[in-house]
């Protein structure tokens, strides 16, 4: 749908919206880090991003009953991350992949 901040062409907010509605339904979501913040109506921070927004992410998402979200990210050195966090009270899990 998303990356590096951008719609892929033939996507936009309203696609966003409605995939939206559908991943609250969900048990589990895996967007990257722009589709997250998209879905969650967050500004994408591509270039600040830190584990606080991370977590800011997931929070929202909690609170909008979607059960587990990993968020995919992807360093610059390119390394793959994933990121969850089941409920408010668990500890921000960083999961690297290997390359």
């Amino acid at each position: 749908m998303a990356d590096h901040g951008k719609f892929y062409y033939g996507f936009d907010e309203d696609f966003a919206n409605k995939m939206a509605s559908l991943c609250y339904k969900a048990d589990i979501i895996l967007p990257n880090l722009t589709e997250a913040a998209f879905l969650l109506n967050e500004e994408c921070k591509l270039d600040s991003y830190d584990n606080q927004f991370i977590e800011n992410c997931l929070s929202k998402a909690e609170i909008k009953n979607i059960k587990d979200v990993l968020i995919m990210t992807l360093d610059n050195n390119g390394d793959i991350f994933i990121q969850s966090k089941k409920s408010s009270n668990q500890k921000l899990r960083i999961i690297q992949l290997l390359r």
